[in-house]
């Protein structure tokens, strides 16, 4: 992972006048943004929530996938994992809802899935959403990302880009009122549908489905979760 150039970027703010009145609806919000800079057994959240998690057998220090600074997390695929206790503000209801997250892994996939970042399951009430990586027709041999969102109707939509290459991928699971993105390293696909609103009372768990079941082996670093317009 070295020799990256830096994906952080610098945005220039501006000062603008608003002739027409205020622009409606809610802006995004940060709900939850985990530097995974941690050197002991909690996960941080950086955002203004407290949406804190802790680690299970995940090494802490490891080489940066955001970045070239600060350090990323490391699973196992066996027993790895982040549990961030059940809260209101992780649920999207009926707004959009964007989950981001680095990921830097080789093959084979150990499991028929690697899961990111979840929350909830296919059988949880109120709906779930998720992140993961397929393991495609369970050969092992390819991984794409994988976006679920469940609320009145469960909307999936698969990436086509196979990114078990042992190189950093910036990955989007994006939920709007009318669609759901998966988005690699910038590059969209999308299918049209509405999945409705999403509310539960479930933990959220990264790096695995439960402990043991679906657990991610690789690095991961700048898992972020924002709701809103």
């Amino acid at each position: 992972m070295s020799g990256r150039i830096s994906h952080k970027t610098v945005i220039a703010g501006f000062v603008g006048v608003f002739l027409l009145g205020p622009i409606s609806g809610a802006l995004a919000d940060t709900r939850a943004l985990w530097h995974m800079d941690d050197t002991d057994a909690t996960m941080t959240d950086s955002s203004t929530y407290n949406n804190n998690g802790t680690l299970n057998n995940v090494a802490v220090g490891q080489p940066p996938v955001y970045s070239d600074s600060g350090t990323s997390f490391l699973f196992n695929g066996l027993d790895s994992y982040v549990e961030v206790p059940e809260a209101d503000s992780l649920d999207p209801f009926n707004a959009n809802i964007t989950v981001t997250a680095w990921v830097n892994f080789s093959g084979p996939i150990l499991d028929d899935s690697y899961d990111i970042v979840r929350k909830g399951l296919g059988s949880t009430p109120g709906g779930d959403w998720k992140m993961e990586i397929k393991n495609i027709k369970n050969l092992g041999t390819v991984g794409k990302l994988k976006c679920t969102f469940r609320g009145s109707m469960e909307v999936v939509k698969t990436a086509s880009p196979d990114i078990m290459d042992g190189q950093d991928h910036e990955l989007k699971c994006i939920k709007t009122a009318t669609s759901v993105t998966a988005q690699v390293d910038g590059h969209s696909y999308t299918k049209s549908a509405a999945a409705g609103s999403i509310a539960n009372s479930s933990n959220t768990l990264v790096g695995s489905k439960i402990p043991g079941d679906d657990v991610y082996s690789g690095y991961m670093d700048e898992v972020s979760v924002d709701i809103g317009s």
